[in-house]
């Protein structure tokens, strides 16, 4: 069997399914063409026993009724055309009860065309299936709309790593809190080898406290810590790497990285230093240093008093013999 041509249809929400290979039958005019009145029973060919289909108009009444009067005359499925549009769309029912022959819907075109060239008279056959009109929105915007969604994963994706990946970066360049508590803290007392916060550019206060790093530079408390936990695990003075006491050092790659490495060899652990092993709190380092100096000044001061002491003395006995010998 040839086929001349296809239009494309919509099938009916009411009625039967048409067949899954399809209706086979002669097409007939309806008359009157809106079918919104009852239709003369479909034409008596000699020893033919197919399916009659009738062709109606869109207009004037329901599809419900155009449907109901070619099913009253006979017609085994109804083919219901636009007019003046080439839209096609799903014929609905308020009562669809009793109405059991299928009916599609096709476009103006499609219906003109059928009225001329393939009705029952031109001796062609008509074949109806249900299959669904080339519908651009599915066939080409499902496929963009894919496309878009896979474009989306991917950057979702590469946005999660990236921020994986930041967070470990900055995981690791920042002191932990379990380290920050081993770093040594002091109250800041009149006297001590501290004037001024670099962070906050703020004096020291009696009663303060200071958390003094292993490199012996000392901050305020609430000034350094969050710096060292949320910034970087360096002194804000000297740039240097600040490891706490047993806290075991790993190597930074990254290329990233722009901290002053310690000066120290690849040992496993330190002992409360950046740079070196540190047995005594550096707070109290810097001030034995600080009276080990106040000492020597105050020794090398006695010592040059004594000295001129004695030169006054040595002077006052000379200034005697001169007079002594000037009277003999």
């Amino acid at each position: 069997m040839e086929i001349m041509e296809e239009f494309r249809d919509m099938p009916a929400s009411f009625g039967n399914d048409l067949p899954a290979d399809g209706l086979r039958g002669f097409l007939v005019a309806g008359e009157p063409p809106d079918g919104c009145s009852p239709l003369p029973n479909p034409p008596t060919v000699d020893n033919f026993t197919g399916k009659w289909i009738v062709l109606l108009a869109r207009y004037n009444c329901s599809f419900e009724v155009k449907v109901r009067n070619a099913q009253a005359a006979g017609y085994d499925c109804a083919i219901v055309h636009n007019v003046n549009s080439s839209d096609l769309e799903t014929m609905s029912a308020k009562n669809p009860e009793g109405i059991e022959i299928p009916s599609v819907f096709v476009s103006d075109l499609a219906g003109l065309l059928l009225a001329d060239e393939y009705l029952y008279t031109s001796g062609f056959y008509i074949m109806v299936n249900g299959d669904l009109p080339f519908n651009i929105n599915t066939h080409l915007l499902l496929p963009f709309a894919i496309v878009v969604v896979l474009c989306l994963l991917v950057i979702l994706i590469f946005m999660i790593v990236k921020c994986i990946k930041d967070r470990r970066r900055a995981r690791r360049h920042r002191l932990p809190s379990r380290s920050l508590k081993k770093i040594p803290t002091c109250k800041f007392s009149k006297g001590d080898p501290y004037d001024t916060c670099a962070i906050c550019l703020d004096d020291y206060q009696e009663g303060e406290r200071l958390r003094v790093l292993p490199c012996a530079h000392a901050y305020h408390a609430v000034c350094i810590d969050p710096w060292l936990t949320q910034n970087k695990r360096v002194c804000p003075v000297c740039k240097r790497r600040v490891f706490a006491a047993g806290e075991r050092r790993r190597l930074h790659t990254d290329s990233d990285d722009t901290d002053t490495e310690p000066l120290l060899n690849d040992n496993t652990a330190t002992q409360g230093g950046t740079f070196e092993e540190q047995s005594v709190n550096p707070f109290v380092r810097a001030t034995e240093f600080m009276r080990r100096l106040r000492r020597e000044n105050q020794q090398r001061n006695a010592e040059a008093a004594s000295q001129s002491e004695d030169n006054d003395e040595t002077n006052h006995v000379n200034d005697d013999t001169e007079v002594i010998c000037h009277v003999l």
